[in-house]
């Protein structure tokens, strides 16, 4: 993937605070209305030893969506939307030899690939002046990047364009809108894998719950802007079947960082971290190799009593993960992340150091011989706000 494809996804994470008065978060769910896979045919007229064959590819039934919905309100009209979608690519095959007894058919179903995609979409809600009631219709637009986990038949473009519309019901604080979207994906290299169709056709309905907050008022409840850098501290590739582990180079790690204070110690964070996963010695080494990795934590802060000037915090969520330059390896997606560290003023700045460990889901090998990334991660963390 990209730079600047991965960058879109990170820095829209980063600013979504800082956008509006108005933060809703929840749920989305539906299911495809194209195909996952465009058909494959081939057959076989027979020849005196073997009977005729005819072999359909075709694509499986239809998917269940799921995931979740972050909404900052830029003003009346627009908001800014980060989706996360779960969505499994199931195919069948239909194969028939034809032999003077009779056919046999085999028939096989299974799921493909598991795509997570992440749209950043733009959403302009129809004035208000122009429907009476609670009825509100909008458009959408934005990237979407996708990234995928137990790839064996496909291996899906990881980068397209979304645009949509629909209509929100709004009741009190809680927002219903279902939408049909439409996604052109990027074509996909030939490399033997079955291709995914580019034109994908979706009907989505999500379901959120407005907060409010003022990111100018002074004291606790506020957000928090600033950079992160930092150290992995353990091997990031798995040992090798035969036990070893091949040299790796210095793994360091930088980002953009969120947070939300809430009140009672607690507050939300996003980040976006670039992390390269490097192997090989510095010197020259025909084993070098780098796989680039964006990690997009979202994690729940609790902060202790300040001891001298000094405060302590724990925290803890999910992580994502998108991955580039793969050099044989798939890191996996989705992980679970805790840590924990202390804070401090610096004039107008806070400086927190924090370690932090995460459980990453064992990845999907390219290839039997890679043994993988590594799936425990543990970094040095430093964050500095204002």
């Amino acid at each position: 993937m990209r730079i600047h494809q991965r960058a879109i996804c990170v820095l829209c994470v980063a600013l979504f605070p800082a956008l509006g008065q108005r933060i809703s978060f929840g749920v989305i769910a539906g299911t495809n209305i194209s195909n996952h896979f465009p058909p494959d045919i081939y057959s076989y007229a027979g020849d005196p030893i073997n009977p005729p064959i005819l072999a359909k590819r075709l694509s499986g039934p239809h998917s269940f969506l799921f995931g979740g919905v972050l909404q900052a309100r830029i003003n009346e009209a627009l908001s800014l939307d980060l989706n996360v979608l779960h969505r499994p690519m199931k195919m069948t095959e239909d194969y028939r030899q034809y032999l003077s007894t009779g056919d046999i058919v085999y028939k096989n179903e299974w799921t493909a690939v598991r795509a997570w995609q992440f749209p950043i979409l733009l959403k302009y809600n129809v004035p208000r002046a122009w429907f009476s009631g609670a009825l509100r219709p909008f458009v959408e637009a934005g990237p979407s990047v996708r990234t995928q986990e137990d790839a064996g038949s496909a291996e899906p473009s990881r980068f397209g364009f979304t645009t949509g519309a629909g209509v929100s019901y709004q009741w009190r604080r809680l927002r219903i809108a279902p939408s049909l979207r439409y996604t052109r994906w990027q074509r996909e290299t030939s490399d033997g894998r079955q291709h995914t169709r580019p034109d994908q056709l979706e009907l989505l309905t999500s379901v959120t719950y407005d907060t409010y907050f003022n990111p100018g008022r002074t004291g606790e409840r506020r957000f928090l802007l600033g950079a992160l850098g930092g150290f992995g501290l353990n091997h990031e590739f798995a040992r090798w079947p035969d036990g070893a582990q091949r040299p790796e180079r210095t793994h360091f790690l930088v980002g953009v960082s969120a947070e939300l204070r809430l009140a009672y110690g607690f507050s939300v964070e996003a980040d976006g971290i670039y992390k390269p996963l490097r192997q090989g010695e510095n010197g020259q080494d025909s084993s070098r190799l780098t796989v680039l990795t964006w990690q997009i934590p979202l994690l729940a802060k609790y902060r202790l009593g300040a001891r001298s000037g000094w405060t302590p915090f724990v925290e803890g969520g999910p992580s994502f993960r998108l991955s580039g330059n793969l050099n044989g390896y798939r890191p996996s997606p989705l992980g679970i992340t805790v840590g924990g560290g202390v804070e401090t003023r610096l004039g107008g700045l806070r400086l927190a150091p924090a370690f932090r460990y995460t459980r990453w889901q064992r990845d999907s090998k390219a290839y039997s011989w890679s043994p993988g990334t590594n799936p425990n991660s543990v970094e040095l963390v430093i964050g500095l706000s204002f």
